[in-house]
């Protein structure tokens, strides 16, 4: 089984936060929005981070992308919510890894 949390802090630091933002965010921050972490750019950089994160398990940015059922705002606002997506959008491609 794949640690999801995991991989997302890696994406985090791999988007370029530094290692106290990324605490910050384990410990509830936003990461986008309202006092969130990155602005857009960043978030762009999250995306495409998470993409090359997960790219093992057959995660394609364009295919995320197309699949995100909330606004991305929504989907990379926090930790968890990222999460959620990840979880709903592999366990419709890979159902043994999540």
């Amino acid at each position: 089984m794949t640690d999801i949390y995991s991989r997302i802090d890696e994406a985090l630091l791999m988007c370029g936060l530094q290692p106290a933002q990324v605490v910050a965010i384990k410990a509830g921050a936003p990461i986008y929005g309202d006092n969130g972490q990155v602005d857009s750019l960043g978030l762009v950089r999250l995306i495409s981070a998470v993409s090359t994160g997960f790219q093992d398990m057959g995660v394609d940015m364009f295919d995320m992308m197309a699949d995100l059922d909330v606004e991305a705002i929504e989907a990379f606002a926090d930790r968890d919510s990222i999460h959620a997506f990840l979880m709903r959008f592999l366990k419709d491609r890979q159902p043994e890894a999540v």
